[in-house]
């Protein structure tokens, strides 16, 4: 594996691309790079969170932006495995809130990237976000509609946070459908 300055400036400009696309908290920014067959995938497994398509990808981009009123992806370490057609991403993530006590609103995380781009560097085909599942658990607790129940087990957590994605990702979607007939009649 190699440092990000050894990678081609193709490679370099997708990347580049995806990370500023987490970074602009807009859904249709972050889809730019992928490749129509995308797929995401939330790692630990034990979190039980589904592979994503580009679409549903987009939804759960916008729910989780929904939260933030300012968000960074800072990449720490960039390598990538010229074989495999991959890129490794440590990544540090640094936010506000856009509820709660001023003082509580600094969101701090990182994740790892595992991002598999097209043939050509151009694309990106499919990611694998390893995330820091306290964390999860944590924005979860703090987001979760009053009629979820947070248990003490890692499969309640598990349960609560497939529950709080799957009922933001249903009133994003109308979020984002409004948005996006607002873009078009502007």
């Amino acid at each position: 594996m190699k440092s990000i300055f050894a990678i081609s400036s193709t490679r370099r400009r997708t990347i580049e691309a995806l990370l500023d696309g987490y970074s602009s908290l807009d859904p249709e920014k972050i889809i730019e790079p992928l490749s129509d067959d995308f797929t995401h995938l939330v790692l630990p497994a034990s979190l039980g969170m589904p592979t994503r398509n580009k679409e549903e990808f987009a939804v759960q981009a916008a729910c989780i932006f929904h939260v933030f009123e300012s968000f960074q992806m800072i990449a720490d370490e960039i390598y990538e495995d010229i074989p495999k057609n991959t890129i490794v991403i440590h990544a540090r993530m640094h936010g506000q809130l856009n509820r709660g006590r001023r003082e509580d609103r600094a969101w701090r995380n990182e994740c790892i990237l595992i991002v598999r781009l097209s043939k050509d560097g151009r694309e990106v085909c499919e990611i694998q976000e390893f995330v820091d599942s306290v964390k999860a658990t944590e924005m979860a607790r703090k987001y979760a509609p009053k009629h979820f129940m947070l248990g003490s087990d890692r499969q309640s957590n598990a349960r609560l946070l497939r529950n709080v994605v799957m009922f933001t990702a249903l009133a994003s979607c109308t979020f984002v459908g409004v948005r996006r007939w607002m873009r078009r009649n502007d």
